[in-house]
């Protein structure tokens, strides 16, 4: 499951869609089109979703390492 938010593309709209993949790319570039005159190719809309997924991943990842850091783990026993 994705989620596609107008916002975060730089937009100044409260547009947001979430589903699948195919679903929410289709959606969005409708959405785009009909109502910012910008048509996005699909493997250009596939490509932004992915990135920004990857790097929310990668942010989770290192507050994880971060939560289970002996540091972290050491301060809570005070």
């Amino acid at each position: 499951m994705v989620k596609a938010i107008c916002r975060d593309y730089g937009f100044d709209c409260d547009f947001t869609c979430d589903g699948d993949l195919d679903v929410v790319v289709t959606d969005f570039g409708k959405h785009c089109t009909e109502k910012h005159g910008i048509e996005y190719q699909k493997e250009t809309l596939i490509k932004y979703l992915l990135n920004k997924w990857k790097t929310i991943k990668n942010l989770f990842l290192v507050l994880l390492k971060i939560i289970n850091s002996p540091v972290l783990k050491s301060q809570k026993e005070l």
